[in-house]
């Protein structure tokens, strides 16, 4: 085995036994949320809110982000399901939210964006 095949399998079961997660890859229907949204932990909110670790969140609760008043007052805990609903036209499912993006229709896409989002965490 070479040393830096050693270092990767070492670094592998690192974090494995730490018990952290790694994100799945990004699907292509990602790319449509990518454009205002990140999804990264750590890394600061740009137009939209970190998506990291938005499942089991609160909606409009992200500390340093300014979320409308909508989005603020919905009360809702993110979940796959209303993750999903939500996603299918934003700005009808939340009045007066600032997400100015149409929503993904295609049932295939919001399942891959959904599943992708239940894995950042």
């Amino acid at each position: 085995m070479t040393a830096r095949l050693f270092r990767l399998v070492a670094a592998a079961a690192s974090i494995a036994s730490s018990g952290a997660t790694l994100a799945q890859a990004a699907p292509a229907s990602w790319a449509k949320c990518s454009a205002c949204q990140v999804a990264a932990a750590g890394k600061p909110s740009t137009i939209g809110p970190n998506l990291w670790g938005v499942v089991g969140r609160k909606a409009g609760t992200l500390p340093g982000y300014s979320f409308s008043a909508g989005m603020k007052k919905l009360g809702t805990i993110w979940t796959a399901a209303n993750l999903d609903s939500y996603l299918v036209k934003p700005m009808v499912t939340v009045q007066g939210t600032k997400m100015i993006f149409p929503g993904l229709p295609d049932a295939k896409q919001r399942a891959e964006v959904v599943a992708y989002l239940q894995t950042l965490k």
